[in-house]
């Protein structure tokens, strides 16, 4: 049996976002990919750069080698088999985190916890 590490705030270095800003982000998915998504991310090599959590209806997608939280999203159940990631909000301090790009970076690195968690 494969045992699955629930990830909480607890299981790596987090710094909450003080200040954000919302950002235009939205997206449906399948239960089967919020499955995946909620199993989160935690860093395992240098190289990895996200630690992603889920607490209760939203998802923090932090910086691993500062802890600081970039992003956060929240899921909303649409159906029985569909739910809508909104309301995202980004850091505002350009201190911790400046990206002109930020909904795609937000979007690109769901697809990519997706997929390595369909992988592991």
């Amino acid at each position: 049996m494969i045992k699955i590490e629930i990830i909480t705030h607890n299981s790596w270095k987090f710094n909450p976002i003080n200040m954000s800003i919302p950002l235009e982000y939205n997206r449906v998915l399948s239960f089967n990919e919020l499955k995946l998504l909620k199993r989160g991310l935690k860093p395992k090599v240098m190289e990895d750069k996200w630690f992603v959590f889920l607490e209760e209806s939203t998802m923090y997608f932090s910086r691993s080698w500062t802890g600081n939280c970039i992003f956060t999203v929240e899921i909303k159940k649409l159906s029985n088999e569909t739910v809508l990631l909104c309301h995202a909000k980004v850091v505002n301090d350009e201190n911790i985190y400046r990206n002109d790009e930020s909904k795609n970076v937000l979007k690109d690195l769901i697809s990519m916890i997706i997929k390595h968690n369909d992988r592991n």
